[in-house]
């Protein structure tokens, strides 16, 4: 099975953002840092999930802040909620918003320094070789601190109903974009 050659995305769960002709960006999950958000970035650690630091997002722009939220409702929201919708529940948050008026409006937050890109094609390339493995991402995937276990292999999230994540069962989206269908990726090297 091929393995991605760059150690930086070695055993990397991936939630893709954006997607398009342009290419892909997505930030790595469940790499913290030492840096509290706190300490950067007052008021926003009361609305962050546990551990409340810095999250590593990827080797792009590391001085860069990225925040994704869990929202509690699926209502319309106003222009100037400071919040943008990725997938589902989950949306991008504008950290020059006040976090004040969010409070209430979401169940978690992370903030990410930097993020994971690729040139157009790129991404979709390292998933033809089966660099990657494509699931479905629930909103309790981007707080989790760790993978969970299933069949004995780490993996991040469920691929539907009934399914099971195994090395020895391949999965492949039904769309023909893979990276649109799924927006969680995760390398296969050290599975």
């Amino acid at each position: 099975m091929p393995s991605l050659t760059d150690p930086t995305f070695a055993g990397a769960v991936v939630y893709v953002l954006d997607h398009s002709d342009t290419g892909t960006l997505g930030v790595v999950l469940g790499r913290p840092s030492e840096v509290g958000i706190g300490d950067v970035l007052p008021g926003w650690s009361e609305l962050a999930v546990e551990p409340e630091v810095f999250h590593v997002g990827g080797p792009c722009e590391t001085d860069t802040a990225l925040c994704l939220a869990t929202r509690r409702g699926d209502g319309p929201l106003p222009a100037d909620s400071g919040l943008r919708q990725v997938a589902g529940r989950v949306h991008l948050v504008d950290l020059d918003s006040e976090p004040d008026l969010l409070d209430g409006d979401v169940e978690g937050l992370r903030v990410f320094a930097g993020y994971a890109g690729w040139s157009p094609g790129q991404l979709a390339a390292e998933l033809a070789e089966g660099a990657w493995a494509c699931v479905t991402a629930t909103p309790p995937t981007c707080w989790r601190p760790r993978p969970v276990r299933s069949c004995g292999v780490r993996c991040c999230a469920a691929r539907g109903a009934g399914s099971r994540c195994c090395p020895r069962r391949r999965w492949t989206p039904r769309r023909t974009d893979p990276i649109a269908a799924c927006p969680l990726v995760r390398a296969r090297r050290n599975w």
